[in-house]
């Protein structure tokens, strides 16, 4: 539940947008977390919601996926060079309220 706030957070802060992988990735697992929960409760509209949900999630990452670009912007640390098809390293690292957001998430859960 907790990624799935978090989510809703960067968004409405704009520090994601919905083009973005991160975002799609903190609500699925923020919704199979939920959903697993749900399934042991035996609480089905509420699972039914979360699957569909989730298969939102999917969707969206596969389509933010297979869009064909000469580099990757939704992961910013490898690009794609224009005259070679190597991935090569850039300086830029990932977002680093997603780094801190996943840190809350496992420090929770451990």
């Amino acid at each position: 539940m907790v990624l799935v706030l978090v989510a809703y957070l960067l968004i409405s802060l704009n520090k994601v947008t919905s083009k973005n992988s991160s975002y799609h990735f903190l609500n699925l697992f923020g919704v199979l977390g939920i959903g697993i929960n749900v399934f042991i409760q035996k609480a089905w509209p509420v699972f039914a919601l979360e699957c569909i949900w989730a298969i939102i999630a999917v969707v969206s990452l596969f389509i933010i996926h297979s869009r064909k670009k000469a580099y990757n912007d939704d992961f910013p640390l490898f690009s794609l060079s224009k005259h070679s098809n190597k991935a090569k390293v850039t300086d830029t690292t990932p977002p680093s309220q997603i780094n801190t957001a996943l840190a809350v998430f496992f420090s929770l859960n451990s």
